[in-house]
């Protein structure tokens, strides 16, 4: 197998040299010896970002002959590629998956989830995904998220897992990008009544310039 793999790998690298497009002789491979492509990919990994651009371009086909979670996490490991895109491929062709968030995480550093959650932001489930974030530790990528769009969901949620300060930051943000954000009212159902401390430390923020949802308190 591994002179099988060797003359996979060769094959590949005479193609980049020669600035052959190597798509047609990798498709070539999937439907002559998938495994054997596939364990190449894995064991010998070519440092070139040509190579790299044109698997992300036949990543579905690849994932017909090996796990996607395991694909995904090999490719986020290597040099080359562009990890921005690969994170957009794994939300858009498995965008309910659980191990988004170890991707995104492992991709985004503190910005962890910002990138799944905008491309989730009209979809029904998204409370479940930013609660699901937020548990696994996203702040930044939350926090950006709310002072991008003024959704509530981010603060509500940080203040449920009790990060206080993440919790005040995605609320002020919300209400300085959309002054008629629902925060208050999301942040009530999340935690209860009991949010005294919170409305002052609005207040505080906003210095008298109050926003719509804090004018009628």
């Amino acid at each position: 197998m591994k002179r099988e793999h060797s003359a996979i790998r060769q094959k590949i690298e005479t193609l980049l040299e020669r600035d052959v497009d190597i798509e047609g002789y990798l498709k070539q491979m999937l439907e002559k010896a998938p495994n054997n492509l596939v364990e190449t990919l894995y064991q010998q990994p070519i440092d070139n970002p040509l190579y790299w651009e044109v698997v992300l371009r036949i990543i579905t086909d690849l994932e017909r002959y090996t796990k996607p979670q395991r694909l995904y996490f090999f490719l986020a490991e290597q040099r080359a590629l562009s990890k921005g895109k690969l994170l957009q491929l794994a939300i858009k062709y498995h965008e309910e998956s659980s191990w988004l968030s170890a991707l995104s995480k492992g991709i985004e550093g503190e910005n962890f989830g910002q990138t799944h959650i905008m491309e989730k932001r009209t979809s029904k489930n998204l409370p479940q995904w930013i609660f699901s974030y937020a548990v696994d530790g996203a702040r930044k990528g939350l926090v950006s998220f709310a002072r991008e769009t003024g959704n509530p969901l981010p603060a509500a949620a940080l203040f449920r897992i009790n990060a206080y300060e993440d919790g005040m930051d995605a609320a002020v943000g919300a209400l300085r990008k959309n002054p008629k954000s629902p925060v208050i009212k999301y942040i009530v159902a999340a935690i209860g009544p009991d949010i005294e401390h919170i409305v002052e430390e609005l207040f505080d923020a906003f210095e008298g310039d109050l926003p719509a949802c804090l004018e009628n308190l």
